[in-house]
């Protein structure tokens, strides 16, 4: 590894982990308030969503983001959301850019 592969590991690794924080924070504002138990949701997700425990789910150039679930859940979620006056900026971010990449993919 360089040192500037291994300043990108650095960094990479810590942004990351924001990244993963902020998610889980702004969905425990929106489930808090829908008195959804989150300890209970959050430690099922911790077992079963591929991201957790696949450690090379998504991290392959241009992961997919397609199919029947993600985009449709990810839109339908957010709409939801809007609708019982919820902002959601990291999960319309999140949409925006797999959709953007996903164009990249195609071109």
């Amino acid at each position: 590894m360089t040192p500037k592969e291994a300043e990108a590991h650095k960094l990479t690794h810590n942004l990351f982990n924001a990244a993963k924080i902020s998610f889980f924070n702004e969905q425990r504002i929106i489930y808090d308030s829908e008195k959804i138990d989150t300890d209970i949701v959050f430690a099922l997700v911790a077992e079963t969503s591929e991201a957790i425990w696949n450690p090379m789910y998504g991290i392959r150039n241009m992961g997919p983001y397609g199919g029947a679930c993600l985009p449709k859940d990810m839109e339908g979620f957010v709409a939801w959301a809007s609708r019982r006056g919820y902002i959601t900026p990291i999960l319309k971010s999140v949409h925006k850019i797999n959709k953007l990449m996903n164009q990249k993919t195609r071109i």
